[in-house]
């Protein structure tokens, strides 16, 4: 949280999602009690993490809470979308 400026609202709640040597999880970045203001809105959403070492691997650049009503609570999953993934 203090490293990438993350501020969970309510819980940090998402399952996560685990693929070959890394695991992917949601930071539930959203609002602060007062559920007007975003206090961290350009944190990641997502964050990758050596499944070994647990260390940061890289998060997303999508700025979610820029745009966020209350929290982002959601899993991650992975797919192949016309033979990409």
């Amino acid at each position: 949280m203090a490293e990438l400026s993350v501020q969970p609202h309510d819980a940090a709640n998402s399952a996560p999602l685990v693929h070959g040597g890394l695991g992917v999880r949601g930071t539930s970045n959203g609002v602060d009690k007062t559920l007007r203001n975003a206090p961290s809105p350009l944190a990641p959403s997502l964050i990758v993490l050596d499944k070994r070492t647990g260390r940061l691997v890289a998060w997303d650049g999508e700025k979610v809470g820029t745009r966020v009503f209350h929290g982002q609570w959601s899993s991650p999953s992975a797919g192949v979308v016309g033979g990409d993934r």
